[in-house]
């Protein structure tokens, strides 16, 4: 546990946060929701945005007594606004975040025995439903921005309805722990809050007779712009606006939403490039990317106020929709659009493609403008546009595979997972396909229970393939390679860039770090290579090899997180002269020479025993067809195996662009799918039919 130091708040500036926290429009209607959580089991709660709701509610309970059975946890989808939340409600409590108030994101536990409010990611709160079924160190559940519908939250949302029947004296059927039994911590308390929420689904489905608590009015209005026609280019058109925004307007920071970190990397160098020829006189311009994959440190960096005579840009993916204050923001630029990925069970697909937002999104959107003082929202799209977008966004459990979260429900002891009580229940395709993987993976034992290989990827927090591919390696000696192979696979970013102009030159550095096994063999090259460099060093390196720097930290800073699990699960031996740093295990840096061909061997067949069923066979004609789907499939061209006639390969993803393309390839010998997939692959002879 580490401790985040506040400084001590002189008296004026005491009174001004109280005096700022009664002004909100929460605080008039603090006594009505404390009656009603009295009183209820479940409370729905809208608000607008900026109404005060994430920071005041959690205080008004812990106020109110409700830390005397638990604690007070609040959930929220992302870590960045767990932890900037945190420290802002620790410091209107005059407390040091890791007291009182402290938060716990993915490896980053900051909390103490003293702590009655806990600011946590979705998925944290899982993780602790896994070791704790009835959650009974909690008192009060509070699911914020629950309009979402992420596909954890949705989980949460199950869980908590589960274990509030079971911590009453009841049971729900299919609920979590097994057989009915009674508990000792008390009735759980539930709030569902959010600014724009179904609020039918979520009263129908927690019987809220009495319907939603609706809290009128947001702290500082926010003005609307449209544009008069559709734009071709909305990266460029968002690029045009922050510079016009920035000739024109007074005083205040810009939000710019686009759709990830490919879309801000192209938008941070055009602004930057444009404002170098802006006059002198005018203020300089300091431009923050802010998305998922971006590392912590970097993601809060965006959070600061900018120096004196700086107007600052954050250029962010819908990462900044939801919960986060940024300070100084008066301005937000809207694409209107967000990455949304989808998967079709019978085809074994994902696709990755931009799509409109809801006019839920758009509208929180809208008010990270007028957090802190009247703002403006220009949408880089017509009025006709914003009418015609649907009302929510579609529940992320109907569109997404589900191996991951009936590996969940597993460990949580949930034996028919068909008949569990989800808020919108995921097709049934999607279900039993999700049990067929993890059948076939070694997770579920033949009758549907979860084996004790799948309660060690459940604790690993990693999709099913890549914890079996840590798994295999921990037994094969390879599991620190295969370790930095996982993190560069879990980053979000590109891992190579260049321009038209840089093209030969990228190409050429490229080939330095090449592997004939494939795209994931390189990556580690490009891992190993990398080493621990910081500062000028780690910027001339990148620039020299064109390679995207912020992929490459934000995969060290995964691979640290990971390995302490691996630890954990005695994958690897813990080693004092290992670096330790915030409780995180920090191997030393591998060999910089490529990797090898028998080690490389090694990580391709762990790969082969966990990807078996995202294989593909070279045709006569020279296709690839899809071993599981029967589907043909194209090698992406950014892979180094484009060029190359391989007979046999594995693949990440199946993503759906302009065709079906394979990406993130690892060549392997046909014979090894059988041989480390006797249960899928039937024969030799039938490997082109999975049985």
């Amino acid at each position: 546990m580490k401790k985040r130091k506040a400084d001590a708040l002189p008296h004026e500036l005491r009174r001004s946060i109280d005096a700022a926290r009664q002004e909100l429009p929460i605080w008039a209607v603090r006594r009505a929701i404390l009656e009603e959580v009295a009183t209820s089991a479940t409370l729905v709660l809208t608000g607008e945005t900026g109404c005060g709701k994430t920071t005041q509610i959690p205080q008004f309970l812990l106020a109110a007594g409700y830390d005397a059975r638990g604690i007070i946890a609040v959930t929220q989808p992302r870590r960045v606004a767990a932890m900037s939340v945190a420290r802002r409600v620790a410091e209107e409590m005059a407390v040091e975040v890791g007291s009182r108030v402290g938060y716990s994101v993915r490896f980053d536990d900051c909390t103490s025995q003293a702590t009655r409010i806990i600011y946590m990611t979705d998925g944290m709160l899982l993780r602790a439903a896994m070791q704790d079924p009835l959650l009974s160190r909690f008192s009060v559940l509070v699911v914020d921005e629950a309009h979402e519908r992420s596909l954890q939250t949705d989980m949460i949302l199950s869980i908590a309805k589960s274990v509030q029947a079971i911590r009453g004296g009841a049971h729900a059927a299919g609920g979590v722990g097994g057989a009915a039994v009674g508990s000792s911590a008390g009735a759980l308390k539930l709030l569902v809050m959010s600014a724009t929420l179904e609020t039918d689904t979520f009263c129908e489905y927690f019987g809220c007779d009495r319907g939603p608590v609706q809290v009128q009015g947001r702290q500082h209005p926010v003005s609307l712009f449209y544009t008069s026609s559709p734009q071709d280019d909305y990266v460029e058109a968002a690029v045009t606006a922050t510079l016009q925004l920035h000739m024109e307007s007074l005083p205040g920071d810009i939000l710019v939403f686009l759709t990830g970190q490919e879309d801000i990397e192209a938008a941070g160098h055009a602004i930057q490039q444009r404002a170098a020829v802006l006059p002198p006189e005018m203020d300089a311009l300091e431009v923050h990317p802010l998305y998922a994959a971006l590392p912590a440190p970097l993601q809060m960096a965006a959070l600061d106020p900018p120096p004196a005579k700086t107007r600052k840009v954050i250029l962010a993916t819908n990462i900044a929709e939801t919960s986060l204050t940024i300070e100084g923001v008066v301005y937000v630029i809207d694409a209107g659009l967000v990455k949304q990925r989808t998967y079709h069970p019978g085809k074994k697909i994902d696709s990755l493609l931009a799509t409109p937002i809801s006019k839920a999104a758009a509208r929180q959107r809208a008010g990270r403008a007028g957090r802190q003082q009247p703002g403006e929202c220009y949408r880089l799209y017509t009025e006709q546009t914003f009418r015609d977008l649907d009302a929510t966004s579609r529940p992320e459990i109907l569109r997404t595979s589900l191996a991951s979260t009936i590996l969940s429900l597993k460990a949580l002891k949930v034996v028919d997972v068909l008949a569990f009580d989800f808020l919108s229940p995921p097709p049934r395709a999607s279900i039993i396909a999700a049990l067929e993987q993890l059948l076939a993976l070694g997770a579920l034992l033949p009758d549907g229970a979860i084996s004790s290989e799948g309660e060690q990827m459940a604790r690993l927090p990693l999709e099913p393939s890549y914890a079996k591919a840590l798994l295999v390696a921990g037994e094969q000696g390879c599991c620190e390679q295969m370790l930095s192979l996982v993190a560069m696979l879990a980053t979000d970013g590109s891992l190579f860039h260049s321009t038209s102009a840089t093209r030969d030159a990228a190409d050429d550095a490229k080939r330095r770090f090449t592997s004939p096994q494939g795209d994931t063999i390189t990556m580690v090259n490009v891992f190993s290579s990398f080493g621990r460099k910081k500062g000028s060093t780690a910027r001339a390196w990148c620039q020299k090899n064109f390679v995207n720097r912020r992929t490459v930290e934000s995969a060290i800073q995964i691979r640290d997180q990971l390995r302490t699990s691996a630890i954990d699960l005695g994958l690897l031996k813990a080693d004092d002269s290992f670096e330790r740093d915030g409780g995180l295990a920090k191997s030393p840096v591998l060999d910089a020479a490529p990797v090898g061909n028998e080690m490389g061997r090694k990580l391709r067949r762990c790969l082969t025993a966990a990807f078996f069923m995202q294989a593909a066979q070279r045709q006569p004609n020279g296709e690839y067809l899809a071993l599981s789907s029967r589907q043909v499939v194209s090698i992406h061209p950014s892979s180094v195996l484009f060029h190359r006639r391989a007979t046999c390969v594995i693949f990440n993803e199946l993503l759906f662009t302009s065709r079906l393309y394979m990406r993130d390839l690892t060549q392997i010998e046909a014979d090894w799918l059988v041989e480390l997939a006797p249960q899928y692959y039937a024969s030799r002879s039938g490997l082109g039919s999975p049985g």
